[in-house]
């Protein structure tokens, strides 16, 4: 239901109750999820995630971009050196950045947790980005949150399949340039908009 805007409750009247629980019930199961899985090193690495993933820990471990696991990498760098050449650098100087901040060397089970803590911070800018706009719009009733926990699903879905890949960074970045856009000065959106998708 439309915000009345005089400061009366949205949900009066709607044919759905209100809802209040069902996005932080929702986010908060699949973190839980989410982690649990990461802590048991889900989903594994495969496809280009196998490209990604040794580099980023080598690189934390001040080795450099370099992937000698995986024997693509090799096809890719003609050099023989096994460095990361093929790729969009943004995931692994991302999990490369997290995981030098940790105390010790980066290992494999670690970078599962970082990848997991993206994946939720992915899903906390989403659910952040829908409320927003769905307050904006006037529509933060039980109809806008019930749509609020079927999107978390609908992007927990995919993200939970992807093990160190770039769609991960990019649910984040794409929510939080949402978010930007709406917080902008009306002068700016047009260009937080366009360094967003770009």
């Amino acid at each position: 239901m439309r915000d009345p805007g005089d400061g009366s409750d949205p949900d009066a009247g709607s044919a759905l109750p209100a809802l209040r629980w069902l996005p932080p019930t929702v986010f908060a199961a699949l973190a839980v999820v989410i982690l649990i899985l990461a802590a048991h090193q889900h989903p594994p690495a495969s496809g280009d995630s196998l490209g990604i993933a040794p580099a980023a820990i080598n690189a934390a471990n001040g080795r450099g971009l370099i992937n000698d696991f995986w024997p693509q990498t090799m096809r890719y760098d003609a050099s023989g050196q096994a460095r990361f050449v093929y790729h969009g650098f943004l995931p692994v100087l991302a999990y490369a950045g997290v995981l030098r901040c940790l105390p010790g060397p980066a290992t494999a089970p670690a970078a599962y947790l970082i990848n997991g803590v993206f994946q939720v911070a992915a899903l906390a800018a989403c659910w952040w980005a829908w409320t927003a706009l769905m307050r904006h719009c006037g529509r933060l009733d039980g109809r806008g949150r019930l749509l609020i926990g079927a999107g978390l699903l609908a992007v927990a879905t995919p993200l939970l399949g992807w093990g160190f890949r770039p769609e991960i960074i990019t649910s984040l970045v794409v929510a939080l340039g949402l978010r930007a856009v709406r917080a902008a000065p009306a002068r700016w959106r047009w260009g937080v908009a366009g360094m967003t998708l770009g």
